[in-house]
């Protein structure tokens, strides 16, 4: 009987201690729209995602007026990384939020989006750093740099401060640079 209240005791303690309320629906929506009339044109179709901790935690399609919404539940999350993609062209990486103003925000996208610059070089619009954003060049061939370290044997895509893509498919909305510290085409 003594056992079986002490495990009662236990599995009651964690079951409460495990317990997380969640956090208030955070609710964004918008529209997706390009000055260009030949980017307009290729919007319809667009998926809009977020990451959070590397993982993919919601996303929407874009509809035939360009609009889209997007619901989901902050967690202890450190940032949120908002990406579109679509059939043909890579991932890319829109904007992060470290934190949202209100439950409700309305966030409009312009494609393409054109990064920061200064004194020729490009910010990284995740970590605002321009020392390691390198051009993407579209080619047949792929280029790639073999690397030694400590022994290990590894290849980059980055040659001569240029990140080969690896592909000749190159749309009006594929990316255009690279942040090598985050990882990410934008």
């Amino acid at each position: 009987m003594r056992q079986t209240i002490t495990i009662l005791t236990i599995l009651t303690t964690l079951g409460l201690t495990s317990f997380v309320v969640p956090s208030n629906r955070l609710y964004l929506s918008g529209t997706v729209y390009s000055d260009d009339p030949k980017i307009a044109d290729q919007l319809v179709g667009l998926y809009i995602f977020v990451k959070a901790d590397n993982e993919i935690i919601t996303g929407d399609y874009v509809d035939t007026a360009g609009h889209y919404d997007i619901s989901f539940i902050p967690g202890d999350q450190t940032s949120f990384d908002f990406y579109v993609t679509t059939l043909g062209i890579d991932t890319t990486f829109l904007k992060s939020f470290i934190q949202f103003d209100s439950d409700k925000m309305t966030w409009d996208i312009k494609l393409p989006n054109e990064p920061k610059k200064k004194l020729g070089g490009v910010f990284c619009p995740k970590c605002t750093k321009t020392d390691k954003v390198y051009p993407i060049i579209y080619g047949d061939n792929q280029v790639v740099q073999q690397k030694v370290v400590n022994g290990d044997t590894t290849y980059t895509n980055i040659v001569d401060k240029k990140y080969y893509a690896g592909t000749c498919v190159h749309y009006l909305l594929s990316p255009n640079w690279y942040c090598d510290r985050e990882k990410i085409k934008f």
